[in-house]
């Protein structure tokens, strides 16, 4: 990894954790601020374990880095619906069964080779990912969560 692109990501998360503070501590108990600070706090996660992903070429810790890529994702997307639905002040009445089904989605994510089969690193520092019989819905329950934010 170059240093421009490690110094792009560093900047990224100093960015996202600073603003989740900020905005946060400027109203800690508005459910914008919160859903904002939740927001910027899980594509700090996300961002940060894409960092290490990114840096890693051992396979057994390779392979954890992406699967914690894959978690972290599916729990974005329900996020950001979340957030856009309450700025949008028409808060979703379903939320506890998304955040469970998103839970449950993202361990699996984590924990078994469903979403994310294996992963390898070509002599050349190509990221190679095989994708497990879980992805689809996978994707799927990220696209219509961040379509229907949109």
């Amino acid at each position: 990894m170059s240093l421009l692109v490690a110094s792009l990501y560093l900047l990224c998360l100093a960015f996202l954790f600073a603003s989740a503070l900020y905005v946060f501590s400027r109203g800690p108990f508005s459910r914008l601020n919160g859903s904002y600070a939740l927001l910027a706090l899980s594509l700090f996660a996300w961002v940060g374990s894409l960092f290490v992903y990114n840096a890693q070429t051992e396979n057994p810790a390779l392979l954890w880095w992406g699967r914690l890529n894959f978690a972290s994702v599916a729990l974005i997307a329900p996020i950001v619906y979340l957030f856009v639905s309450i700025l949008a002040k028409t808060r979703p009445s379903h939320l506890l069964g998304v955040g469970v089904e998103s839970g449950i989605l993202a361990l699996l994510a984590l924990f078994t080779n469903w979403v994310d089969k294996s992963e390898a690193v070509l002599a050349t520092g190509e990221h190679i990912t095989t994708y497990g019989w879980l992805f689809l819905p996978y994707l799927l329950h990220v696209v219509i969560f961040v379509g229907a934010a949109l």
